[in-house]
């Protein structure tokens, strides 16, 4: 049987009308390599890596060796809250978790992740744990000022935020959440005065803080200004019909859409999460365990000055009753007693008028959210 010949030129060579046709081309690149290469290779641009990504990179590197890895676990945690991808990091930190229960930096960081999306209680009961496995109370002082904001508890939060700013008062991002805990519970002066050194400072975040302090205060005009004259026109046109509806939140989610730029669905807005009730009834019992009324001895009266109390029927004063027994001990007769004045009768309260029939129950009709999800 007879073998073909391999060729190792194309058909097109073996073809002498094809060759003489390509002949320009060809000649045309032999002669001229770097037009050739002008024309087939183009400049690609591409980003470099973050830090962030780059430590993730490693971390994954690691844990393909040994999936139980514990510094590996934490370290990609970490890296993944640093990109925002919270799932992945709950996913290494939870695994973190399954080789040392209890592990503080994992605790801390399922609670970094909880405050990231917003789950306020979530946040403060791992943060909990991790103090009880042996977290310092200020080492997540500020991540703690955030939660409980998010669970409407603006008193402790303030309090918490002032701590984090005495340990770094270059804590710009303290001041501003700070900033806004005080708009939220009303207080504008603390308001302004916390924004002042920051817009002072020509710092950009500020102004978006004020921005939604205003609209917290219901002054939507100079909220919407302000937003408009510090983003570009595609982000200010999104965010300003958000701004709108700064009032109506409740004030977990003045926090959320504040803080972290959560807003609640349509069908939310101006509603609670149930789990939050457990919360304010904490901060409710810790009111009541504050002092107040007068300080001790701030209105006593001065010594041998005698004190008006209110006369009760057949009530004798304090003062009646002192004459009579210093009268008795001298042996004059004793000062009668004053009669008890009569009681007014009790008048009957007058029947509230019927309403007339045919007259419809007043009912207030909540303004329809839809503008809220027509803007997202």
């Amino acid at each position: 049987m007879m073998m073909r010949p391999r060729r190792f030129l194309p058909r097109c060579f073996l073809r002498p009308r094809a060759f003489v046709a390509l002949a320009p081309a060809l000649w045309t690149l032999a002669a001229s390599p770097l037009a050739a290469q002008e024309i087939t290779s183009r400049e690609v641009v591409q980003p470099l890596p973050t830090s962030e990504v780059q430590r993730l990179n490693r971390a994954l590197m690691r844990l393909a060796g040994d999936p139980r890895d514990l510094a590996a676990l934490l370290e990609a945690g970490e890296a993944s809250l640093a990109v925002d991808d919270f799932d992945a990091a709950s996913g290494f930190f939870a695994r973190a978790l399954a080789v040392v229960p209890d592990d503080r930096r994992a605790l801390v960081g399922l609670g970094k992740v909880a405050l990231k999306t917003g789950d306020g209680p979530q946040a403060l009961d791992q943060f909990a744990r991790a103090e009880a496995a042996g977290v310092g109370p200020d080492e997540i002082i500020a991540e703690r000022a955030l939660a409980y904001d998010l669970v409407g508890n603006q008193a402790a939060a303030q309090s918490a935020y002032n701590r984090a700013l005495q340990l770094d008062p270059r804590d710009v991002e303290s001041r501003r959440r700070l900033a806004l805990s005080y708009a939220i519970s009303g207080n504008r002066a603390n308001f302004e005065d916390a924004l002042r050194p920051l817009l002072d400072a020509r710092d950009g975040a500020a102004l978006r803080t004020r921005a939604f302090g205003l609209a917290i205060f219901g002054d939507q005009e100079r909220a919407a200004a302000i937003v408009e004259q510090a983003m570009p026109r595609d982000l200010s046109s999104r965010l300003v019909p958000y701004l709108a509806f700064m009032p109506r939140l409740t004030k977990a989610q003045q926090a959320a859409a504040a803080n972290l730029g959560i807003f609640p669905r349509a069908a939310d807005i101006g509603r609670d999460d149930p789990r939050l009730a457990r919360f304010a009834t904490e901060a409710q019992a810790d009111s009541r365990l504050q002092p107040s009324g007068a300080p001790l001895g701030a209105g006593a009266a001065p010594r041998g000055t005698a004190t008006p109390s209110p006369s009760r029927p057949g009530v004798v004063p304090s003062t009646a009753r002192s004459a009579r027994r210093e009268a008795a001990r001298r042996g004059a007769p004793p000062a009668p007693a004053p009669a008890p004045a009569p009681a007014a009768p009790a008048s009957a309260p007058a029947p509230a008028p019927a309403p007339a029939p045919g007259t419809p129950p007043v009912s207030i009709a909540a303004a329809s959210p839809s503008a809220v999800t027509s803007a997202a």
